[in-house]
């Protein structure tokens, strides 16, 4: 008799399945991630409290029992769940026990069933997730928030899941890089009656001050915006000094820093740059209610402490108005 030896087969390495499976985790349609989306949602419209960090604690344990399988449900179970009424986490064990009794038992009634009827079934189930009040309110509130609605709904409809929200995240990246590059200035004036100072342009009321530039930002100053925040300064001094209507000769300029949370090395440099450009005018800079962190870079840049002492910085608007306007009665001829 001859006997045949079958060799075993050589051992797979398992490395580049885990790779395939840590780069799944990182689309958008990942078991955790669509579990959180489906529950915050819900959670939203019932008014409920829901701690994430307990939910995913809750998956985690329950799949160390089963070899760490994901069985998350979709958003259309969220979505049946809150049309059908349920308030509790009591329906989930309802829900539950139903699919089971389905699966078990009548899964040969359904075996028939057209794939068009199963799509209707989808579709009416998730049609509650379509929410067109809420997108008429982010409408009004916000046009670009509006935009990045539309861009991810049209391209989930008509490329795919992943596109759609990639597209969706990268208008939002471009919206905040937008927002820290070019920060709004504000040109502030006096309230008439009292001793508060406000934007022009959202105060109808507020008034310039003669022989006063008053600036203000509310945004972070960095390496990305010094540039702008320069020349856009500058620009504002070139409109108010060749404005044809001013009451008063242009001589101080106040730049209220009580918005600015933080400032870098570029924002220091950019202070001092605009303080010499300032001074080569003949007009003076003076900076108001600067917040702890940017006085603290202030104060250890040596060339920045020489250019801004004591007699530059000023608690509030009105404090710097005041004091510099009896400096210019006292200085003038």
């Amino acid at each position: 008799m001859e006997v045949h030896k079958v060799s075993p087969p050589p051992p797979q390495s398992t490395v580049s399945k885990l790779k395939v499976r840590l780069k799944e985790t990182l689309f958008p349609d990942d078991p955790f991630r669509v579990s959180r989306g489906s529950r915050r949602g819900c959670s939203g419209s019932w008014q409920s409290k829901l701690e994430m960090a307990k939910t995913f604690l809750g998956f985690s344990m329950r799949a160390l029992g089963i070899r760490h399988h994901l069985d998350p449900g979709a958003f259309s179970r969220s979505a049946v769940n809150h049309n059908a009424g349920c308030k509790t986490a009591m329906s989930n064990v309802i829900m539950a026990l139903t699919v089971m009794i389905t699966l078990l038992f009548l899964m040969p009634l359904f075996v028939y069933t057209p794939n068009v009827v199963l799509g209707a079934i989808i579709i009416a189930a998730v049609i509650g997730l379509i929410d067109i009040p809420a997108v008429y309110h982010i409408w009004k509130m916000d046009k670009m928030d509006f935009l990045v609605c539309v861009c991810a709904f049209a391209g989930v409809i008509f490329i795919s899941v992943q596109e759609g929200l990639a597209i969706a995240i990268g208008i939002s990246i471009f919206r905040v890089l937008i927002q820290i590059t070019r920060p709004k200035i504000m040109v502030q004036g006096n309230i008439r009656g009292t001793d508060i100072y406000r934007s022009l342009h959202q105060y109808k009321d507020a008034q310039r001050i003669p022989g006063f530039l008053i600036l203000a930002t509310e945004a972070p100053i960095n390496f990305a915006n010094s540039n702008y925040l320069n020349e856009r300064i500058k620009r504002w001094i070139e409109e108010e000094t060749s404005a044809q209507n001013k009451q008063a000769e242009l001589r101080f300029i106040i730049l209220d820093l009580s918005g600015v949370p933080a400032i870098d090395t570029s924002g220091v440099a950019f202070l001092i740059d605009i303080k010499k450009s300032i001074e080569k005018r003949g007009l003076e800079l003076v900076l108001v209610n600067p917040t702890g962190e940017v006085m603290e870079k202030i104060q250890r840049a040596n060339e920045a402490h020489n250019h801004f002492r004591s007699d530059c910085l000023y608690l509030t608007t009105g404090e710097a108005v005041a004091s510099l306007s009896t400096l210019a009665k006292m200085t003038s001829p």
